[in-house]
């Protein structure tokens, strides 16, 4: 699997098939890896305005991070990872799928969602741990403070790569440095179709700078 810090063209989940050859790889759903528990947000913060309806807390234990979301986002706990990260789990309005299949000597996995419904909403949370990424500026994207954490954020966007490929018409990407976790980074994809409210880039957006880390 190759991690790149820009353009992430593989949006959904990466071909576990090509990592395996290299480092093996593990997927699987966990339920109790997240945790929703209703919560208003107060108006009156600012980085988090356009999230004024039902949200949620998930929380994903194994890997010390919460993140608010609007409540119609469910929370999907799939991951796929190898030596050099990969996808830790998935919020969506549509159905998402396990996307990997396992047999007794191998695991291939592919897109957890292939075709976005025109309201349709995508996100990503994946992990990644490169030794020739040392840095959060390596990133693209604006500088911000996440959660204590130096972070990037590109905001909403006309979709591209897989993104585009799966109907999406919109796009939003962040990274953000992992506390206590070396050179690691989390990573936001999000996609939405064509059809999507038009306050989704913005719930995205804050949903990255809504997070909080275990400790902190």
């Amino acid at each position: 699997m190759k991690m790149r810090p820009r353009g992430r063209a593989t949006m959904g989940t990466t071909v576990c098939a090509t990592l395996l050859l290299v480092t093996g790889c593990t997927a699987g759903i966990s339920s109790t890896r997240s945790k929703p528990q209703p919560v208003l947000l107060p108006s009156s913060a600012p980085s988090r305005a356009p999230l004024t309806q039902l949200l949620v807390k998930t929380s994903y234990g194994n890997w010390g991070f919460t993140a608010s979301h609007p409540a119609a986002w469910r929370s999907y706990p799939l991951e796929a990872m190898g030596s050099l990260g990969g996808t830790i789990g998935f919020l969506s309005t549509d159905i998402v799928r396990d996307p990997c299949t396992h047999t007794a000597s191998s695991i291939s996995c592919g897109e957890a969602v292939e075709r976005l419904s025109p309201t349709g909403v995508l996100i990503r949370w994946g992990d990644v741990g490169s030794p020739s990424i040392r840095s959060i500026s390596a990133f693209p994207g604006e500088g911000i403070t996440v959660g204590g954490s130096e972070a990037r954020l590109e905001p909403t966007q006309p979709a591209t790569g897989a993104c585009l490929g799966r109907g999406g018409a919109m796009q939003v990407e962040g990274t953000v440095l992992r506390p206590n976790a070396a050179d690691n980074f989390l990573q936001m994809d999000a996609c939405f179709g064509p059809d999507a409210n038009v306050k989704a880039g913005a719930d995205a957006e804050a949903m990255l700078r809504s997070l909080t880390f275990r400790g902190r």
